[in-house]
Protein backbone atom coordinates (compact mmCIF):
# COMPACT_ATOMS: atom_id res chain seq x y z
CA UNK A 1 0.00 0.00 0.00
CA UNK A 2 1.30 3.40 -0.97
CA UNK A 3 0.70 6.30 1.38
CA UNK A 4 0.77 9.79 0.02
CA UNK A 5 1.56 12.73 2.25
CA UNK A 6 0.22 16.06 1.12
CA UNK A 7 1.81 19.26 2.34
CA UNK A 8 -0.06 22.45 1.66
CA UNK A 9 2.03 25.51 1.15
CA UNK A 10 0.16 28.64 2.07
CA UNK A 11 1.40 31.73 0.36
CA UNK A 12 1.83 35.14 1.88
CA UNK A 13 -1.42 37.02 2.50
CA UNK A 14 -2.26 39.60 -0.11
CA UNK A 15 -2.00 43.28 0.69
CA UNK A 16 -5.79 43.51 1.05
CA UNK A 17 -5.93 40.52 3.41
CA UNK A 18 -3.08 41.92 5.47
CA UNK A 19 -4.74 45.33 5.71
CA UNK A 20 -8.08 43.76 6.68
CA UNK A 21 -6.40 41.63 9.37
CA UNK A 22 -4.55 44.66 10.74
CA UNK A 23 -7.80 46.68 10.83
CA UNK A 24 -9.62 43.95 12.75
CA UNK A 25 -6.75 43.56 15.21
CA UNK A 26 -6.68 47.32 15.79
CA UNK A 27 -10.39 48.11 15.84
CA UNK A 28 -11.64 45.13 17.85
CA UNK A 29 -10.12 46.35 21.14
CA UNK A 30 -11.40 49.88 20.55
CA UNK A 31 -14.93 48.68 19.79
CA UNK A 32 -14.93 46.46 22.87
CA UNK A 33 -13.70 49.39 24.96
CA UNK A 34 -16.61 51.42 23.61
CA UNK A 35 -18.93 48.66 24.85
CA UNK A 36 -17.25 48.84 28.27
CA UNK A 37 -17.89 52.61 28.33
CA UNK A 38 -21.50 52.08 27.24
CA UNK A 39 -21.96 49.60 30.08
CA UNK A 40 -20.48 52.10 32.52
CA UNK A 41 -22.83 54.77 31.24
CA UNK A 42 -25.77 52.40 31.71
CA UNK A 43 -24.92 51.78 35.39
CA UNK A 44 -26.31 54.46 37.65
CA UNK A 45 -24.89 55.61 41.00
CA UNK A 46 -26.14 53.34 43.75
CA UNK A 47 -26.13 50.16 41.65
CA UNK A 48 -22.70 49.02 42.86
CA UNK A 49 -24.00 45.63 43.97
CA UNK A 50 -25.07 44.85 40.41
CA UNK A 51 -22.49 46.88 38.47
CA UNK A 52 -19.39 45.36 40.09
CA UNK A 53 -20.01 41.71 39.14
CA UNK A 54 -21.44 42.61 35.73
CA UNK A 55 -18.42 44.79 34.98
CA UNK A 56 -16.06 42.05 36.08
CA UNK A 57 -17.86 39.54 33.86
CA UNK A 58 -17.79 41.91 30.89
CA UNK A 59 -14.09 42.66 31.37
CA UNK A 60 -13.24 38.98 31.64
CA UNK A 61 -15.25 37.99 28.56
CA UNK A 62 -14.04 40.88 26.40
CA UNK A 63 -10.39 40.34 27.29
CA UNK A 64 -10.88 36.64 26.51
CA UNK A 65 -12.22 37.59 23.11
CA UNK A 66 -8.98 39.51 22.54
CA UNK A 67 -6.91 36.47 23.63
CA UNK A 68 -5.30 38.24 26.58
CA UNK A 69 -3.22 36.07 28.94
CA UNK A 70 -5.11 34.83 32.02
CA UNK A 71 -3.34 36.97 34.68
CA UNK A 72 -4.11 40.08 32.65
CA UNK A 73 -7.72 38.95 32.12
CA UNK A 74 -8.23 38.78 35.88
CA UNK A 75 -6.68 42.22 36.36
CA UNK A 76 -8.74 43.71 33.52
CA UNK A 77 -11.94 42.17 34.90
CA UNK A 78 -11.29 43.68 38.34
CA UNK A 79 -10.58 47.12 36.90
CA UNK A 80 -13.66 46.96 34.68
CA UNK A 81 -15.83 45.97 37.65
CA UNK A 82 -14.53 48.91 39.68
CA UNK A 83 -14.95 51.23 36.71
CA UNK A 84 -18.60 50.25 36.39
CA UNK A 85 -19.20 50.38 40.15
CA UNK A 86 -17.68 53.81 40.82
CA UNK A 87 -20.19 56.64 40.50
CA UNK A 88 -19.88 59.42 37.91
CA UNK A 89 -17.32 57.69 35.68
CA UNK A 90 -19.72 57.44 32.75
CA UNK A 91 -19.17 61.03 31.64
CA UNK A 92 -15.69 60.36 30.29
CA UNK A 93 -15.01 57.40 27.96
CA UNK A 94 -11.96 56.22 29.88
CA UNK A 95 -11.79 52.68 28.45
CA UNK A 96 -12.05 53.89 24.87
CA UNK A 97 -9.45 56.61 25.40
CA UNK A 98 -6.90 54.33 27.03
CA UNK A 99 -7.41 51.55 24.49
CA UNK A 100 -7.15 53.90 21.51
CA UNK A 101 -3.88 55.41 22.72
CA UNK A 102 -2.50 51.96 23.57
CA UNK A 103 -3.41 50.55 20.15
CA UNK A 104 -1.88 53.57 18.43
CA UNK A 105 1.49 53.10 20.14
CA UNK A 106 1.46 49.28 20.20
CA UNK A 107 3.19 48.80 16.87
CA UNK A 108 2.99 45.77 14.59
CA UNK A 109 0.66 43.01 15.86
CA UNK A 110 1.88 39.49 16.55
CA UNK A 111 1.62 36.99 13.69
CA UNK A 112 -0.82 34.72 15.55
CA UNK A 113 -2.99 37.60 16.76
CA UNK A 114 -2.30 36.83 20.44
CA UNK A 115 -1.81 39.67 22.90
CA UNK A 116 0.68 39.74 25.79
Amino acid sequence: MIEVEVERIDGEPTRGQSLRQRAVQTLAPVLLAMLIDAGDLATFPGTTVVALPLGMLAGYLFSGFLQVATPWRILISGITGLYWALPFTGFFPLATSITTVTEFFRGKPAEDGARP
